[in-house]
């Protein structure tokens, strides 16, 4: 064990003695990151990848000998990385050429060690232009009513746990996310929602593959997430129109292909359709309660 995969074991060390050591191929992790939160994006992602802990420890150790390979990073972050700032600027010593190199061999890593690669996208307008509009009766509006990846997240867990047996993955599964993301509260919640129902449905083997409580981390300190980073933001750049955004070469694009994905969009009409149930919803609660107050996105 060495200190890049530390807080990789960290989080199976909960199970007891023997099995912890038995079975390190049977314990999942995936690695969740964002992109395109920025008012400039008109794409919402997220993406990752889930793997074995021993598979991620392994990844982390071999990761770490690439961050010491000269011109040398602390930390990879797609979008300083392919703008060529922060870690990998001209004046660290780092060319594109250069650049190019790493990132494939990060590439090369992820298809040796992972198991599956996780996205989700959605159009922001689809998303501002309905679900954004909902109002919220007697409460203050928060990030569960207008912010996206909430949304994103809980339709990103809940697939996998209904189709990543179509991948192979059967056993336990927890998530790690971001925790730059800031909305860890929601998330618990919102997974201990959806952890009854699918328990209350007896749905197998979606019932037998959660994991652990999501948790967040840091992902400066976590090499896992920062591949879920660089797929995130891969995955935003295939979908932008403009050629002259930074793409990964053709050899990284190679390597990350080929790993097995799962890939959901969702669609203005699957919005429009939770849109007008929530509206149904919201007029049925304003007859039931006709003092109520409703607090809308301008409020």
């Amino acid at each position: 064990m060495s200190a890049a995969s530390d807080s990789i074991w960290a989080l199976v060390s909960g199970l007891p003695s023997g099995k912890r050591e038995r079975q390190p191929f049977m314990v999942l992790q995936a690695y969740i990151d964002d992109s395109g939160s920025d008012k400039g994006s008109t794409k919402f992602v997220l993406a990752g990848y889930v793997a074995t802990a021993k598979n991620w420890a392994n990844f982390s150790d071999e990761f770490e000998l690439l961050k010491h390979k000269q011109p040398g990073f602390d930390y990879l972050r797609a979008a300083e990385a392919m703008h060529m700032r922060g870690q990998f600027a001209e004046s660290r010593g780092w060319s594109r050429n250069l650049r190019d190199q790493r990132i494939e061999e990060v590439a090369k890593l992820l298809r040796k060690h992972v198991n599956l690669q996780l996205s989700i996208v959605m159009d922001r307008a689809d998303f501002e232009g309905t679900i954004k509009n909902l109002p919220v009766m007697n409460g203050r509006r928060s990030q569960a009513n207008d912010h996206p990846y909430l949304f994103l997240w809980y339709k990103l867990i809940s697939e996998y746990f209904l189709r990543g047996q179509d991948h192979g993955l059967r056993e336990p599964c927890s998530f790690i996310f971001d925790e730059q993301l800031g909305y860890a509260d929601n998330v618990l919640r919102t997974w201990r929602m959806m952890k009854g129902i699918i328990q209350e449905s007896g749905l197998q083997p979606a019932n037998r593959m959660i994991g652990n409580p999501p948790i967040f981390m840091d992902d400066k300190d976590n090499a896992p997430l920062q591949a879920a980073d660089l797929h995130a933001w891969s995955v935003r750049r295939q979908l932008a129109s403009s050629d002259l955004e930074e793409k990964l070469s053709q050899v990284a694009i190679d390597e990350l292909v080929a790993i097995p994905s799962m890939h959901m969009t969702v669609t203005r009409e699957h919005l429009i359709k939770l849109f007008l149930e929530q509206i149904s919803i919201a007029q049925s609660l304003a007859q039931k309660h006709p003092n109520a107050t409703w607090t809308f996105p301008d409020d």
